[in-house]
């Protein structure tokens, strides 16, 4: 469709009208570039933009809205269920039997000597909080 002005006929706003419902279902990526930049039809700079450097940049920014949406729903924290903590990537699974080994490897005297060298050095750390019995 092409909208021509030829002097024998006069410009309705129905054909006009027509002719954008055309346009921006046709091209409706670049309907939306103009709407991003806020760049009327058929400016000088609406003119010289390519249709195929609007599509990279479309395509671009749903690759970069797919990332920020993944990313917020892999971080996303629910109050009261502590899946915070199942979120950690760098956990190690354990069966119930590997999980016994480590606890019968763990060298207590020597996680308390660190506790206590750690306190005299004056560093504070919660992770490790064995007392003497």
């Amino acid at each position: 469709m092409r909208l021509q002005h030829d002097g024998n006929k006069e410009l309705s706003i129905g054909r006009i009208r027509d002719f954008v419902i055309w346009w921006n279902s046709t091209y409706p990526i670049d309907y939306w570039w103009r709407n991003k930049y806020k760049i009327p039809f058929g400016s000088e700079a609406h003119r010289s933009q390519g249709i195929l450097d609007m599509r990279i940049e479309y395509e671009e920014e749903l690759l970069v809205a797919e990332r920020a949406l993944k990313s917020e729903e892999k971080s996303k924290y629910s109050p009261g269920r502590g899946d915070w903590l199942s979120r950690q990537e760098d956990t190690v699974e354990l069966t119930t039997a590997q999980a016994s080994d480590v606890f019968e490897e763990l060298d207590i005297a020597k996680l308390q000597q660190m506790d206590l060298d750690r306190e005299e050095s004056g560093v504070k750390d919660s992770s490790i909080n064995i007392k003497k019995r």
